[in-house]
């Protein structure tokens, strides 16, 4: 009887052993590939950060070009503050 149980146990042992390490297994697989998918998502979220980046400053110039024109009737600005020598008359 002392066998019997022995055996039982082994057996058990074995196959706990088993789950365990397919367990392991898939708990290491779907990390990386939550790790990969994160990594593919934070670089495309960088990219399409940085393309909105740009166009923001590409807004921000146009204002400012806009603003400049409306504070001098609508002549080109750099026109005139050459023509007033008054390189400081940027207002925001």
């Amino acid at each position: 009887r002392i066998d019997e149980f022995g055996e039982k146990l082994i057996e058990f042992v074995t196959a706990a052993n088993e789950e365990m390490t397919k367990s392991i297994a898939e708990l290491v697989r779907a990390a990386r590939e939550a790790r990969q998918a994160g990594d593919e998502t934070a670089v495309q979220l960088t990219e399409n950060t940085g393309m909105s980046l740009a166009r923001l400053i590409d807004v921000e110039q146009r204002m400012t070009t806009l603003r400049k024109s409306i504070w001098t009737n609508g002549k080109d600005p750099d026109v005139s503050q050459a023509e007033t020598g008054d390189a400081s008359s940027e207002s925001s």
